[in-house]
């Protein structure tokens, strides 16, 4: 029976999967594809430092 208090102290465990489901849906989120995104609009302002040099 001592297992059984031990799944108990699992339960201080089973908080911590929960922080885990949220993480999953920002994923999911269409926002989540916008931040990665975010990082192509970065790289266009790789290519706009590029045409001052030509000026």
């Amino acid at each position: 029976m001592s297992p059984n208090p031990k799944q108990r102290a699992t339960g201080s465990l089973k908080p911590n999967p929960k922080p885990k489901p949220p993480s999953p849906s920002p994923s999911p989120s269409p926002s989540g594809s916008q931040n990665q995104s975010g990082s192509q609009p970065q790289s266009g302002s790789q290519p706009r430092p590029s045409p001052p040099p030509r000026g």
